[in-house]
């Protein structure tokens, strides 16, 4: 009774560790990069590639998904919703 106990308490830790390390890469790890960096790199989409700067952030957000780095990728989200939320402020519809 006892080893299968210890069988399926393990059986179980499996998922849930994946869970945890996926919540850990893809939310928290990027939620960590401070406010200041997430501008900076929206400033310089923004000069440097003008209206197109929510695809160039959505292009770069799809290329860290294809190369697995799920922190590089959540980086990638915070700016394009940056880029999204100051069009729709500047926009007046926000």
């Amino acid at each position: 009774m006892f080893d299968s106990a210890i069988l399926w308490l393990l059986i179980g830790a499996v998922p849930l560790a994946a869970a945890a390390w996926l919540a850990h890469d893809h939310w928290l790890a990027p939620a960590r990069v401070p406010e200041e960096e997430i501008r900076r790199r929206a400033d310089d989409l923004r000069a440097r590639h003008g209206a197109r700067a929510q695809d160039e952030a959505a292009r770069r957000e799809r290329s860290a998904w294809a190369e697995l780095d799920s922190r590089e990728q959540g980086i990638w989200r915070r700016v394009r919703r940056r880029l999204a939320r100051d069009a729709r402020a500047r926009s007046g519809a926000g």
